[in-house]
């Protein structure tokens, strides 16, 4: 027959299941008359008054061994019982440390799988960002050389260029254009075109500019016009200016390729005083005076080449050299032309 088991436990406690536990292994022991080793089981003791009272939490592990009689009957069951609190309580411990060293890893994991993610994203975007700095600094260096191609075109040029914007403000002007106005090119640039134009054209400029500008081309500037330039000094001088369009990031911007007509004015007027004092002798001279130009054509009759010919002046002029010759000399002449 079975003893009695006390049950001494925590009153109220759940998961103290010592008692039962303890009789089902047993009658195991007595119905398999072989040892049965209990799983640890869960039995708080009773602390002593002195210690405070009250229960403490206490875990055991048993085993039940049946002691037989020669005929096989069961005589006795020993029941030994191992304390394996501590055991437990630092298997549990491990155990969380484990479930917060699996968590931690997880999140480790989880943290470098961000960190790879980022940085293989940041990777590409330095990449990119290397390509397009690489193409940035390509086309600067482009637009660089461009632009210092730009500027040894414009410094070597032979003519004063000065390029205006649409409101006629100088943005930028050329070692010829210093020279000819006489000013430093920091006293030109962000002044008014009109800087440059003499006193008595300035109120019609600011207009050509307006029209020029409502229908944009390159062309000669006051065709059959007498233009001239200001100088710092006041003086001025005779130019002949080319304007042309030329569109910028910053809008419409126009280029004035301007020259310095003075010794061809100059030669011009010699010219002119020496046909003047010319014609003054002939018109009086009693011979024939006929001039022509390098093609053969008369330019020019006087009023006793008018008599002797028979031509007059407004007839002669323009017509081949050969009209006042006898026929048998126009293919002599003419070979010799």
């Amino acid at each position: 027959a079975l003893v009695r088991i006390p049950s001494v436990y925590r009153p109220g406690d759940p998961e103290a299941t010592g008692t039962s536990n303890l009789r089902a292994s047993l009658e195991r022991v007595l119905a398999g008359k072989a040892p049965d080793a209990m799983a640890v089981q869960k039995y708080d003791i009773r602390r002593p008054e002195s210690d405070g009272g009250g229960f403490e939490e206490r875990y055991w592990s048993p085993l039940n061994s049946p002691v037989l009689a020669d005929d096989g009957r069961v005589l006795c069951i020993i029941h030994r019982v191992e304390d394996v609190t501590e055991f437990v309580r630092v298997s549990r411990r491990g155990e969380l440390e484990r479930q917060r060293s699996e968590a931690w890893r997880r999140r480790s994991e989880a943290t470098e799988l961000e960190i790879l993610r980022r940085s293989q994203e940041l990777d590409a975007a330095n990449r990119k960002l290397r390509q397009v700095n690489d193409s940035l600094r390509s086309e600067i260096a482009e637009r660089n050389q461009a632009e210092h191609q730009f500027r040894q075109l414009l410094e070597s040029a032979p003519d004063a260029i000065v390029i205006a914007d649409r409101d006629g403000r100088i943005v930028l002007v050329n070692s010829q254009a210093e020279r000819w106005f006489r000013y430093g090119r920091g006293e030109l640039v962000g002044q008014p075109i009109e800087i440059l134009v003499p006193q008595s054209a300035r109120g019609r400029h600011a207009g050509h500019r307006a029209g020029y500008l409502a229908a944009p081309r390159a062309r000669p500037m006051g065709s059959a016009l007498d233009l001239y330039g200001l100088r710092k000094d006041g003086t001025e001088f005779p130019v002949e200016i080319s304007l042309s369009p030329l569109e910028t990031e910053a809008g419409i911007v126009v280029t004035s390729i301007i020259r310095d007509i003075t010794e061809r004015k100059q030669a011009e007027r010699v010219r002119a005083e020496l046909r003047a004092r010319f014609e003054a002798v002939a018109e009086t001279a009693n011979d024939a005076v006929v001039s022509a130009d390098d093609r053969g054509e008369i330019v020019y009759l006087n009023p006793a080449a008018e008599r002797i010919f028979g031509y007059p002046a407004n007839e002669a002029i323009g017509q081949p050299l050969d009209l006042l010759m006898p026929e048998r000399f126009h293919a002599p002449h003419r070979e010799g032309l």
